[in-house]
């Protein structure tokens, strides 16, 4: 399966229906679904990877990798591959040497990050119409 995430980054200020205080929430009901920790490796061989536009890293002991695709910094577009097979693969094809996941495809760590984050779930059909309505930077 091909996946294309598509990135867009706002300022929270350019942004009003983003503001805790704007009087006009957006969604109905807004959940609260507790705080998970998130941690990430990241990992490269010398700058080689990001260098290209590719990011691999193992989230919470899943892989994944995303390759830029087009697009800026402020709305950027990129490919995913979620599974160790696929990554090998693409690893291979740039690189042109092949190493399965439990060699960390032959890749260095460059980077760990731990992050607390809060959960929160919003109606799906709302939230992708606000997405939508969303003001381009």
């Amino acid at each position: 399966m091909f996946l294309l995430e598509v990135e867009r980054k706002f300022r929270r200020l350019a942004v009003k229906s983003l503001l805790i205080d704007s009087g006009h929430p957006f969604f109905t009901s807004l959940q609260y679904r507790g705080k998970q920790t998130i941690h990430d490796t990241y990992y490269d061989s010398a700058h080689f990877l990001s260098s290209k536009g590719v990011w691999v890293r193992r989230r919470d002991n899943n892989w994944q990798a995303k390759i830029r695709r087009g697009g800026d910094y402020f709305n950027s577009k990129f490919e995913e591959l979620s599974t160790p097979a696929a990554i090998s693969a693409y690893l291979a094809e740039l690189t042109g040497t092949r190493a399965n996941a439990a060699e960390n495809f032959g890749l260095q760590p460059m980077a760990v990050v731990a992050r607390r984050v809060r959960l929160s779930g919003a109606e799906r059909r709302r939230w992708r119409r606000w997405m939508r309505e969303l003001p381009r930077l």
